[in-house]
């Protein structure tokens, strides 16, 4: 089928104001949504299948008995399509047959598509209160009662991680929305370029801090910084402009407060970061900072189970940032859509995100780019497609890349060097061979004892729990040994 060409069944706009309808299509549960369709608008399971390239009326019975799952962004899309679904309800960019958002400051233009109401925009979707998640600020203006949200969302030690459906909603809202007027603010000592630079100068700091220090022990630091860089914007006096790049410094602390956490094994703070984190960016106007932190998000979302909502966020983030963003920069959010994919077993949207990767990469142009993207290289960029291929289960094609890449780094960098040589070792496992493996998981066991890190911790666990089917090894027996004496010896420090 044509792309965007409708269907023999559109969706009504009375199923589509239905509260069930809407808990259906953002948890992208179509089974429900599609036994809707049949109960209020009289859809067969033919009808609902003719008109979507790649989907069978079989199918559609059995994911209606929830028997089988939709999972894939390319289906996802031609559903969306064909049966003229707002792509705002499934946590979309907004699809050409709606009103096109051309950037975050555009005003909506009317669609070529047939005439239909405009879909309602995404602010108007239902949030379950039990996610602790604030969907960014629509009003027209950021004031000190705006900052004050944002502190006590970023200061709260309770709730649960944010729910991927809710993410999929903050990122589309940011997509669409325009970010808010930054009235001047008259709080206290009036703060110059000069300062900006300073703050923005210890953002770039700790940021390469993080080369070298586990999240466990830079977690600390980065808090402070971060509350006083909001005590900042609470108290100081400033325009529009010195307010925007105030409130872009913040969010690009939040993306590293976020990734901190993570490595400290510390979710639930990590997901509300990220989540302050776009709304300070949104009202910065920072696209590319914004992208950076759904993007980020969606690599913990790949990594805590929900790959499928993932691919949907690593998407939104590269799609928020294309016309704004450096090369260096879609490059790296690329590498975030191939991990998503990987993550759902894609093996051939992997390679075409990975040959993204490599296209805009090749068309960086350094001087322009954020200082958030120093550490993006080609070692990284193999690093990054060696893990996609152990995901996928193809370790002729990982090894290479791996162990070429590792060359390139030494022990100053443990944490990186650990956690790298974690996948080269499940390389060897997929291979069958156990020794190489256990020699790889022990060089990674000896660099993680020195990190601190929860993410190498875990890789280094993932790996123990991969090599107990070989326990008869000598080589694995050898491996758990060193586990149990170097763990007895880390909670005895």
């Amino acid at each position: 089928m044509p792309p965007f060409t409708l269907g023999p069944y559109t969706v009504s706009e009375r199923l589509l104001s239905r509260d069930d309808m809407r808990a259906a299509l953002a948890a992208r549960d179509f089974g429900a949504a599609f036994r809707l369709m049949r109960k209020y608008d009289g859809a067969s399971q033919d009808r609902i299948a003719s008109g979507v390239e790649g989907l069978s009326q079989s199918r559609v019975s059995k994911i209606m008995r929830g028997e089988d799952r939709i999972a894939t962004l390319d289906l996802i899309e031609r559903i969306t399509d064909a049966l003229r679904i707002p792509g705002a309800l499934l946590g979309l960019a907004p699809r050409p047959w709606e009103v096109i958002v051309t950037d975050a400051r555009s005003r909506p233009t009317p669609s070529q598509a047939p005439a239909r109401t405009a879909p309602a925009q995404l602010h108007n979707v239902e949030v379950d209160q039990r996610d602790s998640v604030t969907l960014l600020n629509n009003d027209d203006t950021w004031t000190p009662h705006s900052t004050e949200e944002l502190a006590d969302l970023l200061g709260t030690d309770d709730g649960p991680p944010v729910h991927a459906a809710n993410a999929a909603r903050l990122a589309h809202e940011w997509l669409i929305a325009e970010p808010p007027q930054i009235i001047e603010i008259q709080a206290g000592r009036r703060i110059g370029t000069g300062l900006l630079h300073k703050v923005e100068g210890r953002v770039a700091h700790l940021r390469k801090l993080d080369d070298f220090i586990g999240g466990k022990d830079l977690n600390s630091l980065v808090e402070r910084e971060l509350t006083a860089t909001i005590d900042l914007l609470r108290t100081a006096s400033y325009d529009e402009r010195l307010g925007r790049r105030l409130l872009s410094a913040i969010a690009e602390l939040c993306q590293l407060a976020g990734w901190v956490a993570m490595d400290a094994g510390l979710p639930i703070p990590a997901s509300r970061y990220f989540t302050g984190g776009v709304k300070a960016a949104h009202a910065a106007n920072d696209q590319p900072v914004a992208a950076n932190l759904i993007s980020t998000l969606s690599y913990q979302v790949a990594n805590q189970g929900e790959p499928a909502d993932a691919v949907l966020l690593s998407h939104t983030a590269y799609q928020g940032a294309r016309r704004t963003a450096t090369a260096t920069t879609l490059a790296l959010l690329k590498e975030r859509v191939a991990w998503a994919h990987a993550k759902v077993g894609e093996l051939k949207n992997t390679e075409k995100a990975l040959a993204e990767v490599d296209r805009l990469y090749e068309q960086r142009r350094p001087d322009d780019d954020p200082t958030w993207v120093y550490w993006l290289n080609e070692d990284e960029i193999n690093i990054m497609k060696g893990r996609c291929y152990v995901e996928l289960t193809k370790p002729r094609r990982a090894e290479p890349l791996l162990t070429n890449a590792l060359k390139h780094y030494n022990d100053d960098h443990a944490r990186e060097v650990a956690l790298y040589e974690t996948w080269l070792a499940e390389v060897h496992i997929q291979k069958g061979d156990i020794d190489q493996a256990c020699a790889k998981a022990t060089r990674a066991l000896l660099l993680d004892a020195r990190t601190n890190s929860t993410r190498s911790s875990e890789r280094v666990q993932t790996l123990r729990t991969k090599l107990r089917p070989y326990a008869d090894s000598h080589a694995v027996q050898e491996f758990e040994e060193l586990y149990r004496s170097t763990i007895e010896t880390s909670e005895h420090d």
